[in-house]
């Protein structure tokens, strides 16, 4: 049995990213934004302790902090899973990745499924003040 560096045996999750994106077009949904561990887990093998995972129809990014880059690349490759990796040192950083990958993909425009939990969500920035409001997916 085959250990990744967390001395974990890797999971086998080739097809669950599949599976998960035959339901956008159903939910109306570009994308998904996955912040939860335990899913992002389940869909990629990862399992540091930061990440967030945006899947798109035909493409998947996984971002996280310095101390997983060779953890994450070696974990997503022992799972069989194509997601791109990006390493970045702060929230912000890794945020802004995500915003451009989800620019990237919809040219500007990208509607973005979010989890079924709830979540702290940024509205825009007016003069350097951010509003920020707790909102949860059923609201």
């Amino acid at each position: 049995m085959m250990k990744t560096v967390t001395g974990l045996a890797p999971l086998h999750v080739s097809g669950r990213l599949d599976r998960l994106r035959e339901r956008f077009a159903g939910l109306g949904v570009d994308a998904l934004l996955v912040t939860r561990l335990p899913n992002t887990r389940y869909l990629t093998g990862f399992t540091g302790s930061a990440a967030m995972l945006l899947v798109f129809g035909d493409d998947a990014l996984l971002v996280s902090d310095g101390r997983y880059g060779e953890q994450a690349r070696t974990q997503l490759s022992a799972a069989g899973v194509d997601v791109r990796v990006e390493i970045r040192m702060t929230l912000a950083e890794q945020r802004a990745a995500l915003v451009s990958a989800a620019t990237s993909a919809g040219h500007g425009r990208v509607r973005i499924g979010l989890e079924d939990h709830p979540i702290l969500v940024r509205i825009g920035e007016d003069g350097g003040r951010r509003a920020r409001r707790s909102k949860s997916c059923a609201e």
